[in-house]
């Protein structure tokens, strides 16, 4: 996970250094825009498991299937921990540019939020629901 944010990061890094139009530092910003938007897909959005196709996994994203297992605990840190530190690196390569700073923080707030636990089976404003599992005010009238 970690050997391909990295390799990710040097991607973006001679790419940047090639075209240069941006400045360097926001190479970080590019991965963690990067990160965060694989992450939101893999994570938070794509639903169902690979082992269980129409039990109680097919209605939950990866992440809601982590929640309550107690063997995920060191995954779940690891998946939290790594956006925060992309975040902090973005920030501190850029000299703490007022720019960069924003927007790193607001991917790093999407990313941090989707992870709480009092989110897990949210779906905001209705989007990625899964139409008969998560219509839970239709069930009740």
């Amino acid at each position: 996970y970690l050997g391909g944010v990295s390799i990710f990061q040097f991607i973006v890094l001679a790419i940047m250094d090639t075209v240069e139009v941006f400045p360097l530092f926001w190479s970080w910003t590019v991965t963690n825009a990067v990160h965060c938007l694989v992450s939101i897909i893999y994570l938070h959005w794509i639903k169902g498991s690979l082992f269980d196709d129409q039990g109680e996994m097919a209605a939950m994203t990866l992440w809601e299937q982590l929640e309550g297992r107690p063997k995920t605990v060191g995954v779940k840190r690891a998946l939290t921990i790594v956006p925060t530190l992309l975040c902090y690196a973005a920030c501190h390569f850029s000299n703490y540019h007022y720019d960069v700073c924003v927007a790193n923080i607001i991917l790093w707030s999407i990313l941090v939020a989707a992870k709480l636990p009092i989110m897990n089976g949210v779906r905001i404003f209705g989007i990625n629901r899964t139409t008969g599992i998560d219509d839970y005010s239709e069930k009740e009238d």
